[in-house]
């Protein structure tokens, strides 16, 4: 009775992040990607780091957290490009990008942006991230 289970937590990790809850969402995300991968949901499971990465985005974040949600984006991007989940290879490369700007890496965060702007038009999406 475990499948989809992954997927409602991760639901409520996005609700809670939505809402300003940012230590509710962290224990969902968390919670998410421990029941994913005991029930072999890759999918749900990407998109669990990938949360990950936005909290600590989102949040005002340290030079240690930057490595950290630098860390989750990067499972998170492993792993949807394993299973072809474009449009979160997508999300991962604008969170990528960002991170980079933060500690002044502008090569690298263009070059995040580029590839994500690249897969949104391959997908026919307009890119979300100026």
């Amino acid at each position: 009775m475990m499948f989809g289970q992954s997927l409602v937590l991760l639901n409520f990790g996005r609700v809670c992040h939505l809402a300003g809850r940012q230590d509710d969402a962290l224990t969902h995300a968390h919670d998410a990607i421990d029941v994913a991968q005991a029930s072999g949901e890759r999918a749900n499971e990407a998109w669990a780091w990938s949360l990950l990465g936005d909290l600590i985005l989102d949040d005002s974040a340290t030079a240690l957290r930057i490595e950290e949600a630098h860390n989750y984006y990067r499972t998170a991007l492993v792993i949807a490009q394993e299973l072809g989940m474009r449009p979160l290879q997508a999300q991962c490369l604008y969170g990528l990008s960002r991170l980079q700007r933060m500690v002044g890496n502008e090569t690298l965060a263009e070059q995040h942006a580029t590839d994500a702007t690249s897969l949104c038009r391959e997908m026919g999406i307009k890119p979300w991230l100026g």
